[in-house]
């Protein structure tokens, strides 16, 4: 739809008598129009010939004939919202003045003739009075059809109906259950609303059906009723939060905007980066959902005039990018004879960490020129693969005397399981003690079977201690001074020892958690039944906890100071 054809239907609708059935076909019409300013923007972006002008002459042209009749269509549409609220009250009071004298009815008049032809006579007013405001019409309804529902059941209404009759209502209130259920389904919120309430108001004027049946027809309307109040009520809070969602995140794109714009940008590379987050920014900022609210409107203005002032840069950025090519290749000569020195080096820790700055370096320096940049990169990239395969080589050797350790490991293991204890308690201590060190220092495995190798080696020697009698503070010294030779023996001690200290340090404060825990229970324990038992188990708790700590202080002495 071009902007003639949305200026012809928005002059149709503005004009009519009565707008209120063509609300939606404005805003669609509203909606399709920006989105049309949207993409003359977008394209005002990228061409500034003097085409495009001419076509920004007839289009703005266009804009002074379409905007006034926006603003006319806001204003009836205003207009009448205004008159529907004045309405709806006004039928609230109408309502709830026929809900006070039914109920009077009801409670009062004793003639079943007039009081048929008064109940007759509210029916028809209420079903004659219009819409009342939708946040009490649940409520309103409700009273008037459990005033009626009272009406009807609690006289004896029933002996005087035809059988014919109770059969129809009962297959008319089954066909407004069913037309109810159908609603649900509904996608258009509005016509979920007219039609619940025609819906309500027939539910309420067909008559008494077959009592036996009553209850559950009854239930399986106001369900479907509450479900579909429940629909709406979603539908307001969902596009309430998503309006508020569309305002939060046109300002998170509009200060990312405000932040790309300010960013110092040197090379091609990084303006087309950025070009791209902008036009991704346009796109977001499109998909984030339409506000007619004031702020949205401030909002747009300001990211407009963001992107705007961006490629305004960017344009004098271009003109002049010409003069850092020259300069950007000769930096980059320098990064490739540097990169070309660590090839030889042995030091693969120091040598990665340099090339990865030097690529670094490399990616903030820009662009060299489309004639160089791709020789240079070549060379570049050429003196780094030559580096990082001189280290996979080093490494794959590291990593076939590691499995080599795996296997050693595995067979002292089998060694340790096998082993008979001595008579002599003394002797057996001192062979499970060689084999600690054994293990300690046949050397790294691979990471991934760690903990497997260590908890099997654990448990042969745990087995081995239990039946030596040890007590499980002395399985774990044990255990700690193992761990302690294989720290010690690592590669990186220093750092080893360190973890080792926080990971005690860690325990003994979890611990010193749980004592506090504990004692402050103690005093709800002495007033309760058996608290006896309760008391003596939870010191019990104390002081193993404080016994743990003990332990742990006492392994966080024995450990040696960390190397740098």
């Amino acid at each position: 739809m071009n902007k003639p054809e949305i200026k012809k239907q928005l002059e149709e609708i503005v004009n009519k008598e009565d707008i209120q059935d063509f609300i939606d076909d404005g805003k669609q019409l509203i909606k399709t129009y920006q989105n049309l300013l949207d993409e003359e923007e977008s394209v005002k972006n990228e061409t500034q010939d003097d085409e495009t002008l001419h076509d920004e002459e007839l289009s703005a042209h266009d804009d002074d004939e379409i905007t006034p009749l926006i603003e006319k269509f806001k204003s009836r549409m205003i207009e009448l919202e205004k008159s529907i609220q004045q309405k709806e009250k006004k039928n609230l009071e109408i309502k709830q003045g026929l809900i006070s004298r039914l109920r009077n009815l009801i409670q009062h008049e004793e003639n079943i003739g007039a009081l048929f032809a008064e109940i007759k006579e509210i029916q028809e007013s209420w079903k004659d009075t219009g819409n009342i405001p939708r946040k009490i019409a649940q409520q309103i309804n409700q009273e008037y059809h459990n005033l009626i529902e009272q009406f009807f059941y609690n006289i004896n209404i029933y002996k005087e109906l035809k059988e014919n009759d109770l059969k129809k209502n009962y297959s008319l209130k089954n066909q407004v259950v069913h037309k109810m259920k159908e609603l649900l389904d509904q996608e258009r919120i509005s016509v979920v609303q007219d039609r619940l309430r025609n819906l309500q108001n027939e539910w309420a004027e067909i008559g008494p059906t077959y009592q036996e049946n009553w209850e559950k027809l009854k239930n399986e309307f106001y369900t479907t009723q509450n479900e579909v109040y429940e629909k709406i009520r979603v539908f307001y809070e969902e596009r309430k939060v998503q309006q508020a969602k569309s305002i939060e995140l046109k300002k998170e794109l509009l200060q990312k905007a405000i932040e790309l714009k300010s960013k110092e940008i040197k090379d091609m590379k990084t303006w087309d980066s950025v070009t791209k987050e902008f036009v991704q920014l346009q796109n977001d900022w499109k998909s984030a959902g339409h506000s007619n609210s004031k702020e949205n409107k401030t909002l747009w203005v300001e990211f407009r005039s963001v992107c705007n002032d961006f490629f305004d840069q960017k344009s004098a950025f271009f003109k002049s990018q010409n003069k850092v090519y020259k300069k950007n290749e000769g930096l980059k000569l320098e990064l490739i004879e540097k990169a070309k020195k660590l090839i030889d080096t042995e030091n693969f820790k120091m040598g990665t960490k340099e090339i990865i700055e030097l690529q670094k370096k490399w990616k903030q320096l820009g662009h060299a020129g489309r004639h160089s940049e791709h020789k240079l990169w070549k060379k570049f990239k050429s003196a780094g693969d030559e580096f990082f395969e001189k280290k996979e080589s080093f490494f794959k050797e590291k990593d076939a005397a590691q499995s080599n350790h795996l296997q050693l490991k595995e067979k002292l293991i089998e060694e340790i399981t096998g082993y008979k204890l001595k008579d002599n308690r003394e002797e057996s201590s001192k062979d499970l003690k060689e084999f600690s060190n054994r293990f300690s220092q046949i050397g790294d495995v691979p990471f991934s079977k760690k903990d497997k190798i260590n908890k099997s080696f654990r448990s042969a020697m745990n087995e081995h201690y239990s039946n030596l009698g040890l007590s499980n503070h002395e399985k774990d010294r044990l255990f700690f001074e193992t761990r302690i030779d294989q720290i010690l023996s690592s590669q990186n001690p220093g750092k080893l020892i360190r973890d080792e200290k926080d990971r005690i340090r860690k325990k003994i404060n979890g611990l010193t958690s749980e004592i506090n825990q504990y004692e402050n229970n103690l005093g709800f324990f002495k007033n309760s039944k058996g608290a006896e038992a309760l008391l003596g188990e939870v010191n019990a708790k104390i002081e193993k906890a404080k016994d743990q700590i003990t332990n742990l202080k006492n392994q966080l002495k024995s450990l040696p100071k960390e190397e740098a």
